[in-house]
């Protein structure tokens, strides 16, 4: 149980995002060049803030009015405490290499384990 409730307890746990069908909650862990990974989510909401297009574009275009609750992307950096994930630019902090979404999120020993398992 210990070390399901350490996998378990990330940042992305204890956010508030809207919650629907198509919402970016659901859709940041289904699109392929997102994976879930919480410095790519960031990139989208920047990117949304900053007027840019990403892999969730119409997804955040369908929750605008969840963003704008905070008035800029600094505002919501602000509001949930996430300081220690942009640098003092107030950009994100990559986990891994970013390539402007042109790849998969995962790391290539992820893609070939998952590739592994769904072909067994």
């Amino acid at each position: 149980m210990e070390a399901f409730l350490r996998r378990s307890y990330t940042v992305c746990g204890f956010t508030s995002f809207p919650v629907s069908r198509g919402s970016l909650n659901q859709n940041r862990g289904t699109q392929p060049r997102i994976q879930d990974r919480w410095d790519l989510t960031l990139e989208v909401v920047w990117r949304f803030d900053e007027g840019d297009t990403s892999p969730l574009t119409s997804t955040m275009n369908c929750c605008a009015e969840f963003v704008t609750l905070f008035g800029s992307f600094n505002g919501y950096i602000k509001r949930f405490h996430f300081d220690d994930t942009v640098d003092a630019e107030g950009v994100a902090r990559f986990l891994l290499l970013f390539d402007n979404f042109k790849t998969s999120a995962l790391p290539p020993a992820c893609q070939l384990m998952c590739n592994t398992v769904w072909t067994v």
